[in-house]
């Protein structure tokens, strides 16, 4: 999909962008209810992995303006879609999930074939993360409803 990567504000490790995000597109993310902040849990903090922030965290926004990913915010990527609408279309949703997950992991083969890359795997945990809930498949689903 198509889009635009924004790395966070102070952040100097995506050379198009040196210094982040400007505040108008932190403001434009914020109200759309996408940015994300450094972290404060202390056992995150205490694992070390927000050390450096805000450098190599950003947020893939897509120009349908409904999906997006986080980079490096608690896990190395996290997928979102964000619909508002009055009624639940959940398998609207998945497709929308799927299809975003899909585009991504072709460029992601694309942009490391060459150097061999892949996600980070254990025979014995599956997946690594930095949150120990999510080791195996690294999936998690999340819904949030405004209910009337």
């Amino acid at each position: 999909r198509r889009g635009s990567y924004l790395p966070l504000r102070g952040s100097s490790s995506y050379a198009p962008k040196p210094g982040g995000m400007t505040k108008k597109e932190a403001a434009g993310l914020d109200k759309d209810q996408i940015l994300f902040e450094a972290p404060s849990d202390e056992v995150f903090l205490a694992s070390g992995a927000g050390r450096q922030w805000p450098q190599g965290r950003g947020i893939y926004k897509c120009l349908d303006g409904n999906s997006f990913v986080w980079v490096n915010e608690r896990e190395h990527i996290r997928f979102g879609v964000v619909k508002k609408r009055e009624v639940l279309e959940v398998e609207a949703l998945m497709q929308s999930i799927d299809s975003l997950v899909k585009s991504f992991l072709v460029a992601f083969s694309d942009e490391h074939a060459s150097r061999r890359s892949t996600f980070a795997r254990n025979d014995s945990f599956g997946y690594l993360s930095t949150c120990m809930e999510n080791l195996g498949t690294g999936v998690t689903m999340e819904f949030t409803l405004t209910l009337p």
